[in-house]
């Protein structure tokens, strides 16, 4: 479901701000929801404040993501989040997928879904919260990194320096989400896709698998 335009159209960033200090404890992805815009949005509109804009060039990223050493790594979506504490490394880089593969952090990404990206430095009453987040066309978020305690400061200013964009607009263009998947699915096949489903070795050649049946991955499930 699409965010509605009006919104869009009439939510400055200045009217973000306000109903953020409105809602201090609100999570992000919480507010942007309540207020009819996306989490992309609110954070763009923080930008020259204590929001960089930077890079969302999977390659200026991740070549530069393990120099920040042990950091938190984070993707969500309404049905679950997933957190792996763990140092970026054994980046491969691909033009249609990139991965990243360690004993902790495992990840497949598709670059044509990483648009927007910010260098976030939020303070709270504790301490400085230190992320990387990056954004689809749709404003939601596809993947953040949160820096820890025993991260590398020096290198992470480094890093925002490196890859901040010469525009650092506080507006955040967005595109209508794309519609839900539909599941497609066989029942005909369902022994073949249990009997495959048991010979595999990598949660990754679920894929492969649903293709060769003919399924999406809903469909499947």
């Amino acid at each position: 479901m699409g965010i509605p335009m009006t919104n869009q159209a009439v939510m400055s960033p200045e009217a973000i701000r306000t109903a953020r200090s409105e809602n201090p404890k609100m999570r992000d992805r919480d507010l942007a929801d309540q207020l009819g815009i996306t989490e992309g949005q609110l954070v763009a509109a923080y930008v020259g404040i204590d929001v960089t804009r930077i890079s969302a060039n999977l390659d200026d990223l991740f070549l530069r993501l393990n120099g920040l050493g042990e950091v938190m790594a984070l993707t969500r979506n309404k049905s679950c989040v997933i957190e792996k504490v763990g140092q970026y490394d054994n980046y491969h880089s691909g033009k249609h997928a990139s991965m990243v593969l360690t004993a902790d952090i495992d990840l497949r990404m598709f670059p044509s879904h990483w648009i927007s990206a910010f260098a976030v430095e939020r303070v709270t009453e504790a301490r400085v919260k230190r992320s990387l987040q990056i954004f689809d066309a749709a404003g939601d978020a596809v993947h953040k990194i949160f820096l820890r305690e025993g991260s590398d400061l020096d290198h992470w200013t480094q890093l925002v320096t490196d890859l901040k964009l010469d525009e650092q607009d506080q507006v955040l263009a967005v595109d209508a989400r794309a519609p839900t998947e539909i599941p497609k699915g066989d029942p005909a096949k369902a022994d073949i896709l249990r009997a495959e489903w048991a010979k595999m070795t990598d949660t990754h050649q679920f894929m492969r698998l649903t293709s060769k049946l003919k399924m999406s991955r809903l469909g499947a499930y």
